[in-house]
Order: structure tokens, then sequence, then C-alpha cells
């Protein structure tokens, strides 16, 4: 929770022009973390919160690291080919 505050001051106080991809991140690691915590019975017999959390997972992971390449190419030209 402490990180998520710190992540959205930033964006806020430096007006990052990423800013809304890293507070779509900051929102879907709480709703990823809601599945862990408030499981519910399996939709079709199937899909349980736990195996809906282990789908987010990649989506979470893939969008950090677009944020973060986007970040080096706004701030660092030299990295701007990459």
């Amino acid at each position: 929770m402490t990180q998520s505050l710190v992540l959205v001051s930033w964006t806020q106080a430096t007006r990052h022009p990423q800013r809304w991809r890293l507070l779509l991140l900051v929102c879907a690691a709480h709703a990823a973390s809601l599945l862990e915590l408030l499981d519910f019975a399996p939709l079709v017999g199937v899909l349980d919160a736990h195996a809906l959390w282990h789908a987010a997972t990649p989506a979470i992971t893939l969008g950090w690291y677009a944020f973060l390449a986007d970040d080096c190419r706004a701030y660092w030209p030299a990295v701007r080919s990459v």
C-alpha cells in the first residue's frame, strides 16, 4: 500500500507523461490483490478468484515493463532507438 501511495504521489508531483499508465497499473495490481483476498466460488465450475489472479499477473507485468521502457525513452534520449 505504501509503495502505491508513493507511485501515485510521484506521478502527480512530477506530471510524468505516462502517469496514466502507472495509475492504471496501480489500480490493476490492487484489483488483482482483491481477487486473492476476496475468494469466490468457481464460475462455471472452472474460473475461481485464484485462476483470475494468475491470468491478471502477466498483463500487469507487461504493463510495468512498457511503462519502464517508455520512461527510459522519455528521459534518456540515447535509449530512444531501443
